[in-house]
């Protein structure tokens, strides 16, 4: 999990593993509308720990869906 100020996104590594980029918590006119508090939820499951990239909206914690450019 690396967090800083990019676009947040999440893709999975060769060998089973994920790629986690936060992107940043605060709003910014620099990256993509809707992309801000952005964070990762990790859920353990009986198949090991499971992430997900996830943004809080309506004081609430909701899976990251990318705004169409």
């Amino acid at each position: 999990v690396f967090g800083h100020t990019h676009e947040p996104l999440a893709y999975p590594l060769e060998g089973g593993g994920w790629y986690f980029n936060t992107g940043t918590w605060l709003p910014s006119a620099k990256f993509a509308e809707g992309s801000a508090f952005t964070h990762v939820v990790i859920h353990h499951t009986d198949a090991g720990p499971q992430g997900t990239l996830c943004q809080w909206r309506a004081g609430e914690s909701h899976r990251y869906v990318p705004k169409a450019a």
